[in-house]
């Protein structure tokens, strides 16, 4: 949903929006002096916001988690296609096989690489979900403690 390009505009319009409006003085703000640091920097966190997400980020929030994790700073994992609650896919095998293939192919869509870790659902296990992993080249995922 973050590469989508109408979503991408919307999130540039709510910006714009917000900046705009903590811009102008309101009731909440009406008593704090114009000069004083805690108004200038209510307005100016917003449009600061805005700039950074249309010009440093050029709209693109996926590319630049892409970059933190090729530079090691963060490590991301994917999920469920649909956050399918898999344990009640366990009689449907190509249902959850489905889950986390897709989950995992969108996952390389957006970051050029398989995922070493997923967050399953819920963080719900059933036993037939280790051998998808393993088939999904996924070597790690987040479980409940008494999963």
């Amino acid at each position: 949903m973050l590469r989508d390009p109408l979503l991408q505009s919307r999130a540039e319009r709510y910006l714009a929006r917000v900046s705009i409006s903590r811009g102008r003085r309101s009731k909440r703000t009406a008593a704090i002096p114009r000069s004083t640091i805690s108004r200038g920097s209510i307005c100016g966190g917003s449009r600061r916001a805005l700039s950074f997400y249309t010009r440093d980020l050029n709209r693109d929030i996926v590319g630049a988690f892409a970059q933190l994790q090729a530079e090691g700073i963060i490590e991301i994992i994917t999920c469920a296609a649909t956050h399918g609650f898999l344990p009640l896919m366990d009689g449907y095998p190509e249902a959850m096989r489905a889950q986390i293939m897709v989950g995992r192919d969108s996952y390389v869509e957006c970051f050029g690489r398989e995922p070493a870790g997923i967050w399953l659902p819920e963080c719900a296990y059933v036993a037939p979900v280790a051998r998808l992993l393993q088939e999904a080249n996924i070597r790690w995922f987040v479980v409940d403690a008494h999963g």
